[in-house]
């Protein structure tokens, strides 16, 4: 179980068994395949596919395939975070879409992430449908002031970014654009500040979504500023800002978990 707010999050046997089983799915799929989800963040450095050009979009691919990785993880070893594992399949599989309709391309994601998302989700929220925030197990949690002005600043460099990777997608470059790229990076960014706004809403494992953000954004301005003249990469500068926000994001959840109100739990049994 989890406190949260005054608040408990009940696991049972049979309920972490069963999110144990859906980890392990996860992370067989997103962590299995050497070229496939997670390994990219380490194979994109050295990508040779038409000459190195998608090393960029190759490493941030990976990183999504990382931070998917990390919820089976939390799902096997953390259950009681379900919530927030809920919350970053739902951003992700909003995301992709938003990408594809901004930059007027359809491609594998659009569908692959919504469908994970549904089935990801639809099994959490089918499990504890009974502790939901707003019900009388789990009254609803005051949102983070601090975790939302914090999501509104880096939202709009962030959106900036996803509107010019977009009408990128939707311009006549192939070498990138078949392969929706473009749309992708338009996509991440949507993501991360869904993370953001999601880990605001204080459910309980809000901290899922939030260190979310924060590798997000810390793995895009290092890449960045490790790769300045590639497709998709804001350069040095922006780099080293978005990797600063990733940091600062890091400080504010942990400023906020600190600030939480820490009410008596009942030990629970079962």
């Amino acid at each position: 179980m989890e406190r949260q707010n005054g608040a408990t999050l009940k696991v049972t046997r049979g309920k972490r068994i069963g999110l144990g089983i859906l980890g392990l799915i996860i992370v067989f799929l997103m962590a299995g395949p050497p070229e496939f989800g997670a390994a990219m963040i380490f194979t994109g450095w050295s990508d040779n596919l038409d000459g190195g050009a998608h090393q960029f979009h190759i490493v941030m691919r990976g990183v999504g395939g990382v931070i998917y990785t990390a919820i089976g993880l939390i799902l096997i070893l953390r259950p009681q975070w379900a919530f927030g594992v809920a919350k970053v399949a739902i951003a992700t599989g909003i995301s992709y879409p938003i990408g594809g309709l901004l930059g007027l391309f359809v491609w594998p994601p659009v569908i692959i992430y919504p469908i994970m998302a549904v089935i990801v989700a639809g099994i959490i929220f089918a499990m504890f449908r009974h502790q939901m925030p707003g019900r009388a197990e789990m009254p609803s949690a005051m949102p983070s002031r601090m975790l939302l002005i914090t999501t509104a600043i880096i939202a709009v460099p962030l959106f900036g970014f996803a509107l010019s990777e977009a009408a990128l997608q939707r311009g006549p470059e192939l070498v990138h654009g078949e392969l929706g790229h473009w749309a992708g990076g338009a996509a991440m960014a949507v993501k991360i500040i869904l993370f953001g706004v999601f880990a605001s809403m204080k459910w309980p494992g809000w901290r899922v979504p939030a260190y979310s953000a924060a590798f997000s954004l810390m793995m895009f301005g290092f890449a960045s500023i490790m790769m300045p003249n590639q497709a998709s990469s804001v350069g040095e500068l922006w780099g080293a800002l978005a990797l600063l926000s990733g940091v600062a994001f890091v400080a504010v959840a942990e400023m906020e978990g600190r600030l939480a109100p820490k009410a008596a739990v009942q030990p629970v049994s079962g």
